[in-house]
C-alpha cells in the first residue's frame, strides 16, 4: 500500500509541474478572455492535484490501528500462548487511548 501511495503521489506531483508548462502554440493570437480561461483552469487544475496530494498523504500517514488487527489473528492465538506481542498490544492501547482524547477533546 504505501509503495503504491508514495508513486501515485510522485504521479500527481509530476502532472502539477507539467502544468507549469504551459504553452499558448493552440491559439496564435490568444484573446484576453482566452488567457483567462486557460488561467482558471490552470489554477483549479493546479489546486485539485494538491488536495490530492494532501488528502493522499492524511488519509494514509496514520496506520497504528493496524497492530490491533494483528492481535485478533486467530491463527496466531497458539504462539501466543508462548510469546504475546506486548509491543503491539502497547501500541494499540496508546493508539486508542489516543483517540478517546481526541474525540473528548472535539466534543
Amino acid at each position: 500500500m504505501v509503495v503504491w501511495m508514495r508513486r501515485e503521489e510522485r504521479n500527481i506531483r509530476r502532472i502539477r509541474s507539467d502544468l507549469g508548462e504551459h504553452n499558448d502554440d493552440d491559439n496564435p493570437v490568444p484573446t484576453k478572455r482566452y488567457r483567462n480561461v486557460v488561467q482558471q483552469e490552470r489554477v483549479s487544475a493546479l489546486e485539485t492535484c494538491d488536495i490530492i496530494v494532501s488528502q493522499a498523504e492524511e488519509r494514509f500517514r496514520f496506520t497504528d490501528h493496524l497492530a490491533a488487527a494483528k492481535l485478533f489473528r486467530v491463527s496466531s492465538f497458539q504462539e501466543y500462548c508462548n510469546r504475546f506481542p506486548e509491543k503491539d498490544l502497547a501500541s494499540t492501547l496508546n493508539t486508542f487511548k489516543s483517540e478517546q482524547i481526541y474525540a473528548q477533546n472535539r466534543a
